[in-house]
């Protein structure tokens, strides 16, 4: 467990950091939550710096030129603190520091799933217009936080992480060999944790990259793959006795020396670069075909969906060109077939239409007969004569004329009119409705045409009849003739001209 303060002013820097906000904006994005658990006058709408920035006017009166105490307060990594513990830890450590009563901000943030917590106390007291005086303070921190590692369950961090800090000849030399020496600590240090002896520390070492040496002037010297040479006591975080206690079943003089581990580490390195590159070249070869695999696999059933859906599509254009030829197939046979019907009853009716005018024609013929029949044998020669004057014929050219024979043609008539009939029965009813509608309609329009062509030529010839005697009065009247008499006269001779 960390505890850390530090005595500082300037409260409004302070409070844009605690909030992440002005220049401190940037952080965040690292802190994933900031919550404001303790702050008087916060809960009115007062900002944080507002208040830090009152807690350093408080000041003012006194001799105190820093008069804020911040203290920062976490958990080792992958452990965490309830809400509890932090407000313990905060009430203890303002025990041990005399702060109790004094004014104080509290802030939490989250960074990277990972809770802690930031603390600050107006060092002035406002009874005694004096600040508190916080005598070994760092001490007090640390020890605290000790004990709270032990009641909490927590690992030690703090001394740890002093005797775990690299040399500065050790921190550079791993930087000459473009390694991090924070990196060099992880690896040491997680394969000192995970062994029991010292055998399992040098294997565990060994599957790292690193050998361990007998050292010239160290019982223990750690060599990594470039050849630099580090302490396993700082490595580590423990002391000289605890790291010959645990590599006590070692044969120290078995043990390579500096040298012989740097020429080991030297020899050995060229043939692991090569297998390292060969076994990257490999995986990522493999990755790339992997990816390559995938793509047209995707490629692929991107492709069979799409051809499917093109075939649906088809078979749908298909169907429906289907159902339209079909149906406008259907269709034209339908109006050719009413077509047919249509042209064939019009003529039908055409053709009875003759018959029957050329029976009326056969009637009036058979009754002119019978009349000169009659005329012939009153006055047989005088009748002849006229009728051939008449008809531009001679009477020998006519004694010539064979009699026609009506009956017969008005029995083959009435036996073709049954006929038709008969077949006109065969025709569906319904149609020959509908045709004879649209006859019916047609002759209604043609009777109304008539109608109209009629009155139209009769508007007309009355027309015509009033300008003739327009014009009839004007030529009288030019000639000084007048009444009716002569007026009727020329009437009658004018019709009589027509």
């Amino acid at each position: 467990m960390i505890v850390k303060g530090n005595i500082r002013t300037n409260g409004s820097s302070l409070g844009s950091y605690l909030l992440s906000e002005g220049r401190f904006e940037k952080n965040k994005e690292k802190n994933e939550r900031i919550e404001v658990w303790e702050a008087n006058g916060f809960e009115q709408g007062d900002r944080i710096q507002d208040i830090l920035a009152d807690f350093e006017h408080s000041a003012a009166g006194t001799q105190c030129e820093k008069p804020l105490f911040h203290v920062q307060i976490r958990a080792g990594k992958d452990e965490q603190l309830t809400r509890d513990q932090f407000l313990e830890s905060v009430n203890r450590l303002e025990e041990k520091l005399e702060l109790t009563g004094h004014e104080r901000v509290i802030v939490a943030h989250t960074l990277e799933g990972q809770e802690h917590l930031h603390v600050v106390w107006n060092r002035i007291d406002h009874e005694q217009e004096k600040a508190a005086e916080l005598h070994y303070y760092k001490h007090k921190c640390t020890d605290l936080a000790r004990e709270l590692e032990k009641e909490f369950g927590l690992r030690e961090l703090s001394a740890q992480k002093q005797k775990s800090k690299l040399s500065r000849d050790e921190e550079q030399q791993a930087i000459r060999h473009d390694q991090k020496p924070q990196e060099v600590k992880a690896a040491v240090r997680e394969c000192w944790e995970q062994s029991d002896s010292g055998k399992a520390f040098v294997t565990a070492l060994d599957e790292r990259g690193y050998l361990l040496a007998a050292g010239d002037r160290r019982d223990y010297v750690i060599v990594d793959e470039l050849g630099g040479t580090y302490s396993p006591a700082r490595l580590t975080g423990s002391k000289a006795a605890q790291v010959r206690e645990r590599l006590s079943d070692i044969d120290r003089e078995a043990l390579p020396s500096v040298a012989e581990a740097k020429e080991m580490q030297d020899d050995r390195a060229h043939g692991i670069k090569t297998a390292r590159e060969q076994a990257q070249w490999e995986e990522a070869l493999a990755k790339a075909a992997i990816e390559k695999a995938e793509q047209e696999a995707q490629a692929k059933r991107l492709a069979e969906r799409e051809e499917k859906e093109r075939q649906r599509e088809l078979a749908k254009q298909r169907r429906e060109r289907k159902a339209a030829k079909l149906y406008s197939k259907a269709d034209m046979v339908s109006v050719q077939n009413d077509a047919q019907w249509f042209f064939k009853e019009k003529n039908r009716l055409k053709e009875q239409a003759q018959k029957e005018q050329a029976k009326q024609e056969e009637q009036a013929k058979k009754y002119q007969a019978e009349q000169k029949k009659e005329q012939d044998n009153q006055h047989p020669e005088k009748q002849q004569e006229t009728q051939a004057h008449v008809q531009g014929v001679a009477p020998a050219q006519q004694q010539k004329e064979p009699q026609q024979k009506p009956e017969k043609k008005l029995e083959r008539q009435e036996e073709r009119k049954q006929e038709k009939q008969q077949e006109g029965q065969e025709v569906s009813g319904s149609r020959r409705d509908f045709w004879q509608k649209m006859q019916s309609v047609r002759d209604s329009r043609e009777e109304a045409r008539e109608t109209k062509n009629a009155n139209t030529e009769q508007t007309a010839t009355q027309q015509r009849k009033a300008a003739r005697e327009a014009l009839r009065e004007q030529s009288d009247q030019q000639r000084g003739r007048q009444g009716g008499a002569g007026r009727t006269h020329d009437d009658e001779e004018r019709e009589r001209e027509r």
